[in-house]
């Protein structure tokens, strides 16, 4: 099975942010596929059944409200349905993303404020090339008004000493 790529244009950094997520995630799956030697299907069923926790389940528990007939022997009390509280479900997964956003944070910097007329690098919408700008004016942050390009974003700007 081929793994496929949807292209999403480069000048919109959230959608290409997500896109390398998913990139990534597609990644880690043919990974853990090629480790051990599991058709990629099989792998994907066993990504989906994997539990995250004992409240949770798994995403396909969540979804079908009972677990998954599988190979190995399970009592007929698991297969019968029961549905986790959507409330507990969205406490927990918040739970999860609030720890990874807690250590992500530990080593992440905010990008320094641009002020007018400081001279900045700022990245072409392919991401290849830096221009040489000057910013005009701040607008919504982050992102900036300069006489290259328009509503540039933070992390395309480079702040530099050369014009």
């Amino acid at each position: 099975m081929e793994l496929s790529i949807k292209r999403v244009p480069q000048d919109i950094p959230k959608a290409t942010g997500m896109q390398k997520e998913r990139f990534k995630q597609q990644r880690k799956i043919s990974a853990q596929q090629r480790k051990a030697m599991k058709s990629f299907p099989l792998t994907l069923h066993c990504l989906v059944i994997t539990p995250r926790d004992n409240i949770l389940g798994s995403p396909a528990q969540r979804l079908m409200a009972r677990r998954t007939k599988t190979l190995f022997p399970i009592s007929d009390t698991l297969l019968k349905p029961s549905v986790i509280e959507p409330s507990e479900v969205t406490k927990r997964l918040s739970h999860y993303r609030q720890q990874s956003k807690k250590y992500y944070d530990r080593t992440a910097k905010l990008l320094p404020n641009l002020q007018k007329g400081d001279v900045v690098r700022v990245t072409d919408i392919k991401g290849k090339y830096m221009k040489n700008g000057t910013v005009i004016s701040e607008t919504s942050y982050p992102r900036y008004n300069n006489n290259n390009n328009n509503n540039n974003n933070n992390t395309t700007t480079t702040t530099t000493t050369e014009l």
